[in-house]
């Protein structure tokens, strides 16, 4: 079809139409870009012959690929796909980009399974984020039509903008729950963290142990060296949780100077020499960032659950024993009763 100037008009089927209409509607409820992409390509390979859609997004200063393969492709065909991704994007070819990748299989009859390389492929993207691009790749020459990279073109604006949106999201569902100075989770994250484990405590029966870390002299530290250096002595101890503690711990700062952590899997003399180093690599943060100009001091409350818990009474015993390692000379671990 062309314009009375004569220039030619994309016409599109209805299942295309249809396809483009129901791209709003396939949107997660709770902002989820990779479920959202999914939802998309599952969509997009009715209407487009490709045999693999990739895409190439920023991810929390990172850039991550995404290929989503029809069957099992082969390796020429993969690292072809890849190479004009990274290439779309200004990256470096190969391991040197520093790309995470990732493939998904998707259920069908797999064409690119055995191929030596791609046959034919269409790049697209915003130009003002050259690191955001989705691509089609097919293992047969010309398999795609004008209209094809039209569609792939408002696939990728869609997923651009969604992408934005839900980076939004992110980063405010991340800023109620995170502690702005010391990037710990909040007091009400804990919570709410806390009770889910508690809950997997009580139904599978392992270790638990809950730990109150109180700083010893941060009132004096901010009355004789100023407010920063109170601020250092809270961030010092929030990363020596995050380098010491397992992934399955979870930390937060509490309130003031008090951090709480949770040590599942973990028997009592377990927590205590796990707070212990965490205590011993604050003291280096500070020593190596302040010259040992400011001491570290802090004191830690320990309790084990035991049957019949609940989230207040780990935290009463665990602040009984902190009370009591504060009356009995401070700087030390004491377990409750």
């Amino acid at each position: 079809m062309r314009t009375p100037s004569g220039k030619h008009i994309v016409s599109f089927d209805e299942d295309e139409i249809a396809f483009l209409n129901a791209l709003n509607a396939i949107l997660p409820a709770v902002p989820d870009f990779r479920l959202a992409v999914r939802r998309a390509v599952a969509e997009a390979v009715q209407v487009i012959p490709f045999d693999a859609f990739a895409v190439l997004r920023p991810d929390r200063g990172n850039d991550s690929l995404t290929m989503y393969s029809i069957g099992a492709p082969s390796g020429p065909f993969l690292a072809a796909l890849r190479a004009e991704m990274e290439a779309a994007a200004g990256l470096a070819p190969g391991p040197e980009s520093g790309v995470e990748v990732e493939l998904v299989e998707l259920p069908g009859t797999a064409r690119a399974e055995h191929a030596a390389g791609v046959g034919s492929s269409h790049v697209c993207g915003p130009d003002d984020l050259p690191s955001f691009r989705c691509g089609i790749f097919a293992v047969a020459p010309r398999a795609f039509q004008r209209k094809h990279a039209l569609l792939l073109t408002l696939v990728a604006t869609w997923l651009r903008s969604y992408h934005a949106f839900s980076e939004a999201y992110r980063q405010m569902e991340e800023m109620s729950f995170t502690d702005p100075l010391t990037g710990c989770l909040n007091r009400r994250k804990f919570v709410e963290e806390a009770e889910r484990e508690i809950e997997r405590v009580r139904r599978y029966g392992y270790d638990l142990c809950l730990g109150i870390v109180d700083l010893d002299n941060l009132k004096q530290v901010n009355d004789s060296h100023g407010h920063p250096a109170g601020d250092a002595l809270l961030r010092a101890l929030g990363e020596a949780f995050a380098r010491r503690l397992r992934k399955v711990d979870v930390f937060a700062r509490y309130g003031g100077d008090e951090f709480v952590v949770l040590l599942p899997h973990t028997p009592i003399a377990g927590a205590v020499l796990a707070l212990t180093r965490v205590l011993a690599a604050a003291r280096e943060l500070m020593a190596e960032r302040e010259g040992g100009k400011l001491g570290f001091s802090a004191s830690v409350g320990v309790s084990a659950f035991r049957k019949g818990d609940d989230l207040d009474g780990l935290l009463k015993r665990a602040d009984d024993a902190l009370y009591a390692a504060k009356k009995g000379g401070r700087g030390t671990v004491v377990v409750g009763e």
